[in-house]
């Protein structure tokens, strides 16, 4: 008797229903950050990268990024995400690399909270990829744009959350230079 008792606790705690397909040890561990609405918990869950700010405006395959020059004089590339069937709290592991030289050049960690778009899915927009290309200079090229413009790079995101939820992507997309660098873009 106290087996079945224990069984149906589990089950109301984890939100699922006896006919769900989820299974608990995939659902919530430990301490737990953010919410999920009960109807979420036994999806999949899912992810889009994007690279925006304000709005979310999702990436593709071969797709250009701006090298954005920044107010305090660095470039950065924005990162963004919409997620699905994850709490509304997230780790975000952002990293780029360029793939001509297998040099990373953005590799930053954020907590962040979604705003949530329904019940199930929530976005987080303007995650600063900031460029160091240090180990890419070369004498007086030394920027940005004079080092990685038209360059293929390899977007890779991880995203975590409390629930034990983990899901990776890669994208292949190609650098473009902000409007003030345009005369900088050494191909």
């Amino acid at each position: 008797m106290l087996r079945i008792l224990a069984l149906c606790s589990l089950y109301v705690s984890t939100g699922c229903k006896s006919d769900d397909t989820c299974s608990p040890s995939s659902e919530d561990t430990g301490i737990q950050i953010g919410t999920i609405a009960e109807q979420c918990i036994c999806e999949e869950p899912e992810f889009w990268m994007g690279s925006s700010t304000g709005e979310f405006i999702g990436l593709n395959e071969g797709d250009g990024v701006t090298m954005v020059y920044g107010p305090q004089g660095g470039w950065h590339i924005w990162g963004s995400i919409r997620t699905a069937n994850t709490r509304d709290v997230i780790k975000i592991h952002f990293r780029i690399m360029d793939k001509e030289t297998g040099v990373t050049v953005v590799d930053v960690t954020n907590q962040v909270a979604l705003a949530m778009e329904d019940d199930c899915t929530g976005i987080y927009t303007g995650m600063y990829g900031f460029l160091d290309v240090l180990e890419l200079t070369e004498g007086e090229l030394d920027t940005p744009p004079e080092l990685l413009c038209k360059h293929a790079l390899e977007i890779h995101m991880t995203v975590t959350d409390s629930g034990g939820r983990m899901l990776e992507k890669t994208l292949d997309v190609i650098a473009l230079p902000d409007d003030v660098d345009l005369d900088n873009c050494v191909e």
